[in-house]
């Protein structure tokens, strides 16, 4: 695959680069994708700030295909597994949902699973993407302030 558009659409639009790198490394389900290591790259050129915020934006974005996943495939999910299910909601619930949310996509964890359950159990959608989008926020700084800081020490010491 051909990855100069990305590369010439980050330097000219930052802010869009952004939000597409982050939507595309959080749209598909349980197939990893390696976008996310362009903010470490484009976040060298701008502000780091910033570029963590829009990924993880679209990376929210994304998230909510997998919501919706659960959402849509509620009737098959629960015919087959419901009290398994209801077992795990239970534990979901009591240990504070919003937090789980947020931890869980601040790390390098199968956030995808948790969007399939939260879509499951109806969980409140605006709930979800707000702490979803809290998490990958926090996620993308910490991708975008390594990329900042550590290209910009390596090319410091490194030049040849």
């Amino acid at each position: 695959m051909d990855y100069s558009f990305l590369i010439n659409l980050a330097y000219s639009h930052y802010i869009l680069a952004s939000i597409i790198i982050g939507f595309l490394s959080s749209f598909t389900i349980f197939i990893p994708s390696p976008f996310f290591v362009l903010v470490f790259f484009i976040a060298n050129h701008f502000n780091p700030f910033w570029v963590g915020i829009f990924a993880g934006f679209g990376s929210a974005v994304g998230e909510l295909t997998s919501y919706y996943t659960g959402f849509l495939s509620e009737r098959i999910f629960f015919k087959k597994f419901e009290k398994y299910l209801n077992k795990v909601e239970l534990i979901f619930q009591k240990y504070n949902p919003n937090f789980v949310i947020f931890f869980l996509s601040a790390t390098p964890s199968p956030f995808d699973a948790v969007g399939i359950f939260c879509g499951l159990i109806k969980y409140n959608l605006k709930h979800f993407f707000l702490f979803t989008f809290l998490g990958k926020v926090l996620k993308y700084w910490f991708i975008a302030y390594a990329g900042y800081y550590g290209l910009t020490f390596l090319t410091h010491y490194f030049t040849f």
